[in-house]
């Protein structure tokens, strides 16, 4: 007995490409309105008007994904960076994950910054978490803390400056001379300690 037809499933082939509306989709978990794919099945796109992924867009391709734009956007009179957004991810809700399991991720721009907008206590925070090292270069580096500043070492915490001032309200006053500049009043033998 053969398997019943949705008489509703259309397809069209267009020279090395198909195009297709009314299928399951490849996982078989919703249906698909519109999907193209070319002459390698690996690469299509297709919009799911049902299942697990409803009202979803799915893009998929073996090589490379390379989106271009902005040639026709100007900034303002005299100044460098656009007042246009060039290009715009707008999520309303859910998160946004940016995974390169075998690469890594580059951000390149003029300016580049990092908000997060929310003061409730559980969010609104920006958490960095290097496996191994994070190393950060610049040429001038401002910190304001609010609140609250901590920064523990389980091992070794060193600092190295030419200059170096501390300015509290716990104390009338506080400072650090470094051994160069007075040898006499650090000098001593293991005999002393």
């Amino acid at each position: 007995m053969s398997k019943p037809q949705n008489p509703y499933c259309r397809e069209q082939i267009f020279g090395y490409a198909t195009m297709r509306s009314g299928r399951a989709n490849a996982t078989n978990t919703g249906r698909e309105d519109y999907h193209l794919e070319c002459s390698d099945a690996r690469q299509f796109f297709s919009y799911t008007s049902s299942g697990k992924n409803k009202g979803g867009f799915t893009l998929e391709t073996p090589g490379r994904i390379s989106i271009e734009g902005g040639s026709d956007i100007e900034g303002k009179k005299g100044e460098k960076l656009p007042d246009n957004i060039g290009f715009q991810v707008i999520q309303q809700n859910g998160d946004i994950v940016i995974t390169a399991e075998n690469g890594r991720i580059k951000f390149v721009a003029d300016s580049i910054e990092f908000k997060a907008a929310s003061c409730d206590k559980n969010y609104g925070n920006i958490h960095l978490d290097a496996q191994r090292m994070l190393e950060v270069t610049s040429h001038d580096m401002v910190v304001e803390v609010t609140n609250e500043a901590r920064i523990q070492a389980t091992a070794f915490f060193g600092l190295k400056t030419n200059q170096c001032n501390f300015v509290t309200q716990f104390f009338k006053g506080i400072s650090a001379v470094s051994i160069s500049e007075h040898p006499d009043k650090f000098s001593c033998n293991v005999e002393d300690i």
